[in-house]
């Protein structure tokens, strides 16, 4: 097992508007611990050794206060292959509504849920970049 674990930045840390990057700043950042960053690379880490939790921008790195939540995301985060066809959703659907759902396949379930999410998430931020630079420029 990895010792860290890495998985991409929210998109409000992400966003290339030093205006609303400085607002984040202010609001969240500041409060945190600043530290020297590990890896140079944007995105959330988490030490499983020292238990560690911290972020990395272009901007800085800072310690994060919430490593338990961060280890229970990342038990849910996953790929594209957690994705399960929509015939499957659909059976796992009716097992789940007449209370019949094994636990095998409750976990396949959430793992889909959340990777949906995932998707969607890291789409939308995406998208919105996209929309920002082009409204900027």
């Amino acid at each position: 097992m990895s010792r860290y674990k890495a998985i991409p930045l929210p998109f409000y840390f992400a966003i290339e508007n030093e205006k609303f990057f400085d607002h984040i700043t202010e609001t969240l950042l500041d409060s945190w611990e600043k530290i020297e960053p590990r890896f140079n690379r944007n995105g959330m880490y988490l030490d499983r050794k020292h238990d560690v939790c911290w972020i990395e921008t272009e901007r800085g790195s800072w310690k994060a206060p919430f490593s338990k939540q961060f280890r229970e995301e990342l038990q849910y985060i996953s790929s594209e292959e957690d994705i399960l066809p929509d015939k499957v959703v659909e059976a796992i659907e009716v097992l789940r509504h007449y209370n019949m759902l094994p636990k095998n396949l409750r976990e396949m379930w959430w793992k889909h849920r959340h990777a949906v999410q995932l998707r969607g998430t890291y789409r939308g931020s995406r998208k919105f970049l996209l929309q920002s630079r082009s409204s900027i420029g």
